[in-house]
């Protein structure tokens, strides 16, 4: 199985980045946030979506597509 391909960000924090090289990968769709908890979360569920939620949209990871299994994550985090 091949390896995936290093997004831009993983390459400028490696310091291996080269426009000429990866000028490519640039065209990676942003992420379009998943900022709002479901409102079936409540308690330690709700505490855990607003510490981790943000901090992966800030970093581009999550997207509104994913809302529900980090609603799921932060149910099972709850237990």
């Amino acid at each position: 199985m091949p390896r995936r391909r290093k997004t831009v960000p993983e390459l400028v924090t490696l310091g291996t980045y080269h426009p000429g090289r990866h000028r490519d990968r640039d065209k990676n769709p942003k992420s379009d946030g998943a900022s709002t908890a479901p409102a079936r979360l409540t308690g330690d569920a709700l505490g855990h979506w607003n510490e981790t939620v943000p901090e992966l949209v800030s970093m581009g990871v999550a997207k509104s597509v994913d809302s529900a299994t980090l609603a799921g994550m932060c149910r099972w985090f709850a237990v």
